[in-house]
């Protein structure tokens, strides 16, 4: 996949996406290496309160390695 700079300005080198459908959610990190997008690792969660999701899938992140917060 092509990235496309969104803010000239910025140069992030990894971008979480986080996505629901409400009773369940999905996280990926991406890094950004050159002109192309790589995925870093990837966690889900099925928890019904979206706080307690993310707070289990940013674990399960960095269960993986990532080093973000």
């Amino acid at each position: 996949m092509k990235f496309k700079r969104l803010f000239p300005f910025a140069k992030p080198s990894q971008l979480l996406v986080c996505e629901t459908d409400g009773f369940s959610l999905r996280a990926a990190v991406l890094r950004r290496v050159d002109d192309d997008m790589r995925l870093v690792c990837q966690a889900a969660t099925e928890q019904v309160d979206m706080a307690e999701g993310l707070a289990d899938v940013m674990a399960a992140l960095k269960a993986e390695g990532w080093q973000g917060g």
